[in-house]
């Protein structure tokens, strides 16, 4: 449909609904209208508060939608079924908030975001002698057997202070190689001086073999030189002239 539409330019028209641009607002309004599907002449339409009623199409959702299906609860709740790339926000000087008051991701000036390690947590962590292992599950399968008593495979190497004291409480202990070889005192006894003359006894009396040093005969006396005689212990050598026996009488 065509329209002619002519504007009088050979004479002056006045109309008050309309206003020179920069003045104040005509106290007048002019009806404004558009062609619609028909051909016809429509005017464009208000609600009851004068706000112009528009139409959306072009396959536009009426009303446009307010969330997405990245958009999740800020409570909790489910979760959303997509995600959205987020970015963070540098600041010279980071934001200080109060509750109920959000902000933004903060990062330095290379984008790596900042994170604020908890009180009692180095930052940054520590790397000296820290574990390789990402779990302790990890860890446990490098030892050598679970804690308690095992033998010396199985068992996990401890290292005492120098200067801490570790009491031991056994109920024997093997001799070291090259000790004597009785494994109790009282066999070790049984072969002593004191085994072979248990009785009391005040005066010993040494004689040797000829003119040599070695001892022949030890006589053990109670009363003195000239008293009763408790027992004679005889040494015997070999032909080495090494002692090799000593006998009782």
């Amino acid at each position: 449909m065509s329209q002619d539409y002519s504007y009088p330019s050979s004479s002056t028209v006045t109309v008050a609904a309309i206003g020179p641009n920069g003045q104040p607002i005509p106290n007048q309004s002019i009806l404004v209208a558009g062609e619609d599907p028909s051909g016809d002449l429509s005017p464009l339409q208000t609600d009851v508060s004068g706000a112009l009623i528009v139409t959306i199409g072009g396959g536009l959702a009426d009303p446009l939608p307010t969330t997405d299906a990245a958009d999740g609860p800020v409570t909790p709740g489910a979760v959303a079924s997509n995600s959205i790339l987020i970015g963070g926000q540098f600041n010279t000087v980071l934001p200080t908030l109060t509750n109920g008051q959000q902000a933004a991701l903060q990062a330095d000036s290379s984008g790596r975001l900042l994170v604020n390690i908890s009180s009692g947590i180095s930052n940054p962590l520590p790397v000296t002698d820290a574990a390789a292992e990402a779990s302790l599950a990890s860890i446990d399968a490098k030892l050598p057997g679970p804690l308690g008593a095992h033998v010396i495979a199985a068992s996990l190497a401890v290292n005492i202070a120098s200067d801490q004291t570790v009491p031991v409480s056994v109920a024997s202990l093997p001799l070291p190689s090259g000790a004597a070889t009785e494994a109790t005192l009282s066999a070790f006894s049984d072969k002593t001086a004191g085994a072979l003359v248990p009785e009391a006894f005040d005066y010993i009396e040494i004689a040797y073999v000829g003119v040599t040093t070695d001892i022949d005969t030890v006589e053990y006396k109670t009363g003195g030189a000239g008293g009763t005689l408790v027992a004679t212990l005889t040494m015997g050598y070999d032909g080495s002239n090494r002692l090799s026996s000593v006998t009782r009488s």
